[in-house]
């Protein structure tokens, strides 16, 4: 029987007691087993860091879960690279607390990733939903073919950080062809890109 890679959700949340339950909830409820999840309460002066730590009281035995109680706000990607640097897993899921994954996201995810050995990673399209219930794509359907004119026809890096560019949250990445000690986008350039149209997720 293949061995299953253990994906780590890092799942950061400032202020969000609005919507981190459900964002939680919908780790939880991945079809995929083989995960971890781990949460970071990002200083919230909310009730987020109350519900959270009910919330992993309450699920901490049906799969691993462990949190980190920031008492001060951290800019994101700084804390981000912090707890990147606690992970074991071979895949990484950066997950803000008012975002939340479809239950196929990781199965379909990694599926993809293993018919393309050389891609460092998948990302998909996203539902972003408004409070009043509006809900619209996060790509515009002609997107995707310019998108991957911009990946072949300009620097990798920059593609990447541009501007909207991906919906980060659905971005399921390899930890091995990241570098820990110098971010994680220093050797992507080589490395192959799948839009995975399959899996969606939910932006708040």
């Amino acid at each position: 029987m293949k061995h299953a890679e253990q994906v780590t959700i890092i799942c950061i949340a400032f202020n969000h007691e609005k919507w981190i339950e459900k964002a939680l909830d919908s780790v939880h409820l991945q079809s995929y087993e083989c995960k971890q999840l781990l949460i970071v309460d990002n200083g919230s002066v909310d009730q987020t860091a109350w519900i959270i730590r009910n919330w992993a009281k309450s699920h901490s035995m049906t799969f691993p879960v462990s949190v980190i109680y920031k008492t001060q706000s951290m800019a994101y990607c700084k804390l981000f690279n912090e707890m990147l640097n606690l992970t074991n897993g071979e895949f990484i899921v950066d997950l803000s607390g008012d975002d939340f994954l479809y239950p196929q996201h990781l199965s379909l995810s990694i599926d993809r990733l293993r018919q393309v050995p050389n891609a460092a990673f998948v990302f998909s399209d996203a539902h972003i939903r408004k409070e009043n219930g509006a809900q619209k794509s996060f790509y515009k359907s002609k997107e995707v073919d310019d998108l991957k004119d911009q990946i072949l026809g300009r620097d990798f890096y920059q593609t990447l950080i541009s501007r909207s560019c991906i919906s980060s949250p659905t971005v399921v990445l390899e930890v091995k062809f990241s570098n820990r000690k110098v971010g994680m986008m220093k050797h992507f350039r080589t490395r192959t890109l799948i839009f995975n149209f399959a899996s969606q997720i939910s932006i708040r």
